[in-house]
């Protein structure tokens, strides 16, 4: 039972910091997606392998044809599949990097009071950011070299879906050779690019701990700065 002096108590003030909550709700729900996609590509194949049949039902009589053409496209559907799954994840992944990045960047230069944006460097999206963060508003921008690859490669792969869907055959030698350095596969017919589940989680890992340590490095400067 609460008793009038416990009521009369002052209530002790909660700090909430709010500053940066979409990027790190944005950064959770993409966590969610990722350890749900493998999951979500077997249910997709499963009902796919279903309509296939039903579709070709009454259509192919000798049940052997039906079988090797189920088969068949089984065969094609669990090779591409996952592109349709996982291809989405990378370019919403990416836009939370850039997004986050592109936030962080202008909410210095707002304190610093600086008249040259992000926008303003030439170059690539990342080679801006890296020049930006490193020589106008001096804040460490990844955590290592290792990080920076990645980010890199997502980059890449993120270009490729948008441009090309992941059509191997639209990209540039340079760029398709990079992606195969880098561990990415292709398969023929057509020549589609395929990331398999180990490097999407190096790649994920990569780029949420470089944007964990990104807001980190801005909250805690913007303390310190007296925000």
């Amino acid at each position: 039972m609460t008793s009038k002096d416990d009521v009369d108590q002052p209530l002790t003030p909660i700090t909430v910091d709010f500053r940066l909550m979409a990027v790190r709700y944005e950064l959770y729900v993409v966590e969610e997606f990722h350890s749900s996609i493998e999951a979500q590509i077997e249910s997709l194949n499963d009902i796919a392998i279903q309509k296939m049949r039903a579709d070709f039902d009454g259509v192919i009589e000798d049940d052997y044809e039906l079988e090797v053409a189920v088969q068949q496209l089984t065969y094609d559907d669990r090779r591409l599949m996952p592109r349709l799954v996982r291809h989405p994840f990378l370019v919403m992944l990416y836009a939370v990097y850039e997004a986050t990045v592109r936030e962080i960047a202008e909410l210095v230069r707002g304190k610093q009071s600086r008249a040259l944006k992000l926008d303003n460097i030439s170059g690539s999206f990342l080679e801006r950011a890296k020049k930006y963060y490193k020589h106008v508003i001096g804040m460490k921008l990844t955590q290592d070299n290792a990080s920076w690859v990645k980010v890199n490669l997502l980059a890449d792969l993120r270009h490729v879906i948008v441009h090309t869907n992941g059509r191997m055959d639209m990209v540039s030698t340079e760029r398709k050779e990079k992606l195969l350095s880098a561990g990415v596969q292709i398969v023929d017919n057509p020549p589609v690019m395929i990331v398999l589940p180990d490097l999407l989680h190096d790649i994920f890992a990569a780029v949420k701990g470089d944007l964990d340590g990104l807001v980190s490095r801005y909250l805690e400067w913007d303390h310190n700065e007296g925000g």
